[in-house]
């Protein structure tokens, strides 16, 4: 049985198979909010219902949940992680989205506090080059008993690659860019919790840490303000991803982004989304 972890909206991005029988669907949209200070155990029927005699690893993708930039709640991975832990399981995490300062930290997963077995490294790593890492822990080394990993990729055994990873770290640590990414991202979620209070009724909610945030608007069904909004700023020098079929906007600055640019931004995006809204509402 294949445990799976998901958030409300996520569940229409889930192919078919994920809903056939054998696959547990664990919803923690209710976790978040748990008023239990204690770690997860068996008195919370949420936990309960977990079928943790058949789980050898935990795969944790540490915010992107598929671009609608949703944050597990740090009491239950650390739960679940110290459950797998106990059963002499693997904790590996997807870092090709959250890794390398996207979230403010070097990695998704020093959020949380955990270390764990195989982390898997990717795009930002590269910073445009196409390179990807696999990292193991002593612990997996020390399982493998000398047996090599078997791995096979395009760009295999590519020294620019190597390279090109190696300075995208150097200039990351030495340039100071993962603290600059910090004080740039209070700055942007600052300035759209702002714009969300002064439109009301245009903003859902603002999601973010680091430069990784969504914006989820309040729209019609045919979601006609979330596809004008992006049209209008891409006129003005702006580009934002969309997740296809829903109000949600997605925002990927890079690190090196300048307090200028994102006050630039925000200006834009609040003149935006009121005059995209009028139009939208004299449309109706």
């Amino acid at each position: 049985m294949e445990p799976i972890i998901w958030y409300p909206g996520y569940e229409l991005l889930l192919p078919d198979i994920v809903r056939a029988e054998g696959r547990h669907l664990f919803d923690a949209a209710g976790c978040a909010a748990c008023p239990d200070a204690r770690a997860c155990d068996a008195r919370c029927e949420r936990w309960a219902s977990i079928p943790h005699e058949w789980i050898g690893g935990f795969l944790l993708e540490p915010g992107s949940s598929s671009g609608l930039v949703r944050f597990p709640p740090g009491k239950l991975i650390t739960s679940i992680v110290r459950a797998v832990r106990d059963a002499g399981g693997l904790v590996l995490v997807n870092e090709i989205t959250t890794g390398i300062g996207r979230t403010g930290a070097w990695f998704g997963h020093q959020h949380y506090g955990i270390a764990p077995d195989i982390v898997a490294l990717g795009k930002g790593i590269g910073n445009g080059y196409p390179v990807s890492v696999t990292a193991f822990s002593p612990r997996v080394i020390e399982r493998q008993g000398g047996r090599p990993l078997k791995y096979s990729q395009s760009h295999q055994n590519d020294p620019l690659g190597a390279a090109i990873a190696l300075e995208v770290v150097r200039v990351i640590r030495d340039e100071g860019l993962i603290e600059h990414a910090q004080e740039i991202a209070q700055v942007l979620l600052d300035g759209l919790e702002a714009i969300r209070a002064r439109t009301k009724g245009r903003i859902r909610e603002v999601r973010g840490r680091g430069l990784m945030v969504a914006v989820e608007l309040i729209d019609d069904d045919a979601l006609s303000l979330t596809t004008r909004v992006p049209r209008e700023l891409v006129r003005r020098g702006f580009v934002l991803a969309r997740r296809p079929g829903l109000s949600v906007l997605r925002l990927d600055p890079p690190l090196t982004i300048e307090r200028r640019d994102v006050e630039e931004f925000l200006r834009a995006f609040e003149e935006v989304l009121g005059e995209t809204a009028v139009r939208h509402a004299a449309c109706r």
